[in-house]
């Protein structure tokens, strides 16, 4: 990448990316068009790539040092290290929690506080929602809320946001019986993690935290309408949505319901599903995708060709090219 820069973490949305450096500066690049990458500049009135956005990484504006920064759908949010929520990008369903929602003022293009008095532990970004593990030990969800992915039902929405859909812009916490470690986000559904490795998921017109029965995880992870989890020894698991092979068991097909093995031997310490593929890095360093192919987002040096139905539907090893000389 241009700049130069080592970067500690990495980051990416829909359109665009951000990266943390070990000294806790965050960068973002991509799309800009609802000030995404937090550089102070209004993506509607600014282009330098055609699209709102940057070729190369910005710094996100105000100087903060983050502990971590979390990219969703079309918005960002860093953590500092009192556990302050800072947030940027598209506000247009509440996602940002920096206030109530105006259809003149849907965005905000530089960090701003969020969430009010709560401080934050984790967050985790979904496409239009965000939830997070509060110091208090209680999970918040705030943004969009038509399947229920704030823990609540759709119909029992606080307000209405962009489009007239329901939405909060104020953090609403979970039932306390429900104690999580971390969170992540899809597109209509939200999952937690126990400090004893059970999963539990609401949304997608379930609003009530369920648990995923019969396995326990270290790690929890979700796509827009995937999720997958790691076991303590690297053993990969996916459920729900597999039109594109997004679950790696080695089949096109309908929704999983319930855990399936990635169908592969490598043992994975890392996960991050995206829109309809997931990625991981192996236990030998590598880096291995599965799913949709349509952009060649599963770096294997293919491209699914117009009109073709060409999925990966077992992990296969991403190539990296050499850098320019």
């Amino acid at each position: 990448m241009s700049g130069g820069r080592a970067f500690a973490a990495l980051t990416v949305g829909s359109d665009f990316a951000c990266a943390l450096t070990a000294a806790g500066s965050a960068y973002c690049w991509g799309d800009n068009q609802f000030g995404q990458l937090g550089d102070g500049t209004d993506g509607r009135a600014f282009s330098e790539i055609g699209a709102f956005g940057r070729a190369s990484p910005v710094a996100v504006l105000g100087g903060h040092v983050f502990a971590a920064v979390r990219a969703g759908g079309l918005h960002a949010c860093g953590l500092d290290d009192t556990g302050q929520a800072l947030c940027w990008g598209s506000h247009a369903f509440g996602q940002l929690a920096v206030g109530p929602y105006e259809p003149a003022n849907d965005h905000r293009v530089t960090p701003t506080p969020a969430a009010g008095a709560l401080r934050f532990l984790s967050l985790g970004l979904g496409a239009l929602h965000t939830c997070g593990v509060a110091t208090d030990s209680l999970t918040y969800c705030w943004g969009l809320n038509i399947k229920g992915q704030l823990g609540i039902d759709s119909a029992a929405s606080p307000e209405q946001c962009a489009g007239g859909w329901p939405c909060s812009t104020r953090p609403i916490p979970l039932d306390s019986a429900f104690r999580f470690v971390a969170v992540t986000a899809g597109l209509r559904h939200s999952c937690g993690l126990t400090a004893g490795g059970t999963a539990y998921c609401w949304g997608n017109d379930a609003p009530m935290p369920e648990p995923v029965a019969g396995l326990s995880f270290t790690t929890l992870v979700a796509g827009n309408e995937h999720t997958c989890g790691l076991t303590a020894d690297g053993t990969a698991y996916c459920w729900g949505e597999n039109d594109r092979g997004q679950l790696g068991d080695g089949t096109v097909g309908p929704p999983e319901t319930t855990p399936v093995a990635v169908a592969t031997p490598m043992k994975f310490v890392s996960l991050a599903p995206s829109f309809a593929h997931t990625c991981g890095i192996g236990a030998d360093g590598r880096a291995y995708c599965w799913g949709w192919n349509r952009r060649g987002q599963l770096g294997n040096g293919a491209i699914e060709a117009p009109n073709a139905a060409i999925n990966a539907v077992v992990p296969v090893p991403v190539r990296v090219r050499a850098p320019d000389s």
